[in-house]
């Protein structure tokens, strides 16, 4: 039937095509990360297009971060696969177009993490996979439960990203490690700033390793509801500890290494 002519049909450019059809071979992993495409005398061979399509369809795909064109003798187009990494920093660029602050990724992070731990309590093999992992984390922290600020951190943080690892949901993996990598970078600045001067005690210190010991024995025996429940706590209090004095601060992504800015 003939359409009303104030309809606007948008049929796709030639380029659009080509990206399309790259990007789901990139997608399904029929081109992997690092490979090289094809010359471009047979990549516009393959589709059939012309070289000015091929070329505003290979920089749809740069501008995406799906290829690197290299130039020069040796160049041509690279395959860079997405990366849950560049996750992090695409969505800081967005925090920080709204002007989001720092205090509101905390919050985003503490409502959100304890649903990790319930997932990773639910898992069925939590008891043969990540409660040994998590106490081999606790024996690290307390082998060094009197080192510098920065040690602590990290050894802490690796307990949480373990569980976050393992809470057998992709989607929340992808999505509470971005938000993790946002809040470490915040959290690290503040650090460097301080020399870590405003991090727990000895006794504060070792008031975390019981209660991650004590989260460890709940994954262990698959208590969802305790799990959680303790973990809301130690969140909340952990956080007194981080709530630093740019916490009103916005969210600011140029503190983040390069090679994160762009891991696709």
């Amino acid at each position: 039937m003939d359409l009303p002519q104030s309809v606007n049909v948008l049929v796709p450019r030639t380029g659009e095509n080509v990206a399309e059809r790259l990007r789901n071979m990139i997608l399904r992993g029929e081109l992997k990360d690092g490979d090289m495409l094809p010359r471009q005398q047979d990549l516009v061979e393959l589709f059939r297009v012309s070289h000015p399509s091929l070329r505003e369809g290979l920089r749809i795909l740069e501008a995406e971060g799906l290829i690197v064109i290299r130039r020069g003798k040796h160049g041509g187009a690279v395959v860079r696969a997405p990366r849950a990494s560049g996750v992090a920093y695409h969505l800081g660029l967005v925090l920080q177009t709204e002007m989001v602050k720092v205090a509101d990724l905390a919050a985003a992070l503490q409502e959100l993490e304890p649903v990790c731990f319930g997932l990773a309590a639910a898992a069925p093999d939590s008891s043969t996979v990540l409660a040994p992992l998590l106490r081999k984390s606790c024996d690290a922290l307390e082998a060094r439960i009197d080192g510098d600020g920065e040690t602590y951190t990290n050894l802490t943080r690796e307990f949480h990203w373990l569980v976050v690892d393992n809470c057998g949901n992709k989607t929340m993996q992808v999505v509470m490690g971005a938000l993790a990598r946002l809040w470490t970078i915040h959290e690290d600045a503040e650090g460097r700033r301080t020399g870590y001067r405003t991090h727990p005690t000895i006794a504060e210190r070792l008031g975390v390793l019981a209660l991650h010991r004590r989260i460890t024995e709940l994954i262990d025996q698959h208590d969802v509801e305790g799990c959680v429940e303790l973990a809301q706590m130690h969140l909340k209090e952990n956080r007194r500890y981080l709530y630093w004095q740019g916490k009103e601060n916005g969210v600011d992504v140029s503190q983040m290494p390069f090679t994160e800015r762009n891991a696709g």
